[in-house]
């Protein structure tokens, strides 16, 4: 007979941002990440091949507003921000970390309606240029655009394409 698990669940999750940190109050979206393709037409049927990862955003909003980090909002050339989640799961009674890691910039500042009486909510989008999510000490995923990396389970799936151009 199978032996059944139960699911993890998140308990506590921290955000820190360019250096600020905001725990219990924020709600954190880690990013979406989607495979980039190509079609093409192989035989009698057409197929998808993965060219990459498309843009990865990684968002949070909280109940109330704070100016450092509506400050974060920048166009500036060189402007990429720091963002760390750590938390924790229980997994069958067993404690894993868990940490997300990335650098980016903050390309959407919403601070919310302002509605007399009522809670002054902001959330905010942050363009990923680098991001790396980590499990109790294992590396799951991790991405680099700027030096073309992509990593699942610590192993880069682009080093030979690397490689094999010279970079």
């Amino acid at each position: 007979m199978a032996t059944v698990t139960q699911p993890a669940v998140l308990k506590l999750a921290s955000l820190f941002v360019d250096g600020y940190g905001y725990a219990g109050d924020v709600d954190i979206t880690l990013p979406t990440l989607t495979t980039k393709t190509e079609s093409t037409h192989i035989g009698f049927g057409d197929v998808e091949i993965p060219m990459g990862i498309n843009a990865a955003v990684l968002s949070w909003s909280m109940e109330h507003h704070d100016q450092n980090l509506m400050a974060l909002q920048g166009i500036a050339e060189g402007g990429d921000k720091t963002v760390t989640v750590r938390g924790s799961f229980d997994h069958d009674g067993d404690t894993l970390p868990v940490v997300a890691k990335g650098r980016g910039f903050v390309k959407e500042t919403n601070p919310g309606s302002f509605t007399p009486g009522g809670k002054a909510a902001l959330s905010q989008q942050m363009s990923l240029r680098e991001y790396s999510l980590t499990v109790n000490g294992t590396e799951v995923i991790g991405f680099n655009y700027d030096t073309q990396e992509f990593r699942v389970n610590g192993v880069d799936q682009m080093a030979a394409h690397r490689a094999a151009a010279g970079l």
